[in-house]
């Protein structure tokens, strides 16, 4: 079975699980358009879950769980890499001219 969960937090969870002997177990894809079903879906991130769970419904649960954590580490890393990258990128190197002295 395949789900879809979105947006979260801008992002889009496409889930996939299957029964193995009675169990099941389920994948995630990180996406960041909505994707039309797991398989088609472009991932930014992408996992499975350890081990099996006794229902569909845990599975699916467990699975959304790791993308949402997922999801947050991809947040934190985009703010931190916009906050360390707008500070270097934007420090002068040298004098920029309309900051010259009169007369230059």
């Amino acid at each position: 079975m395949e789900r879809v969960v979105g947006p979260v937090d801008g992002y889009y969870v496409a889930i996939f699980t299957r029964e193995l002997d009675g169990k099941f177990r389920a994948s995630y894809k990180v996406c960041e358009a909505a994707p039309a079903d797991y398989r088609s879906a472009p991932p930014v991130r992408h996992g499975r879950v350890d081990g099996t769970s006794d229902t569909l419904a845990h599975a699916f649960e467990l699975a959304e769980q790791l993308a949402r954590l997922q999801i947050a580490r991809l947040r934190d890393a985009k703010e931190s890499r916009w906050a360390t990258g707008s500070a270097i990128m934007y420090a002068p190197t040298e004098p920029c001219p309309l900051y010259a002295a009169p007369g230059d």
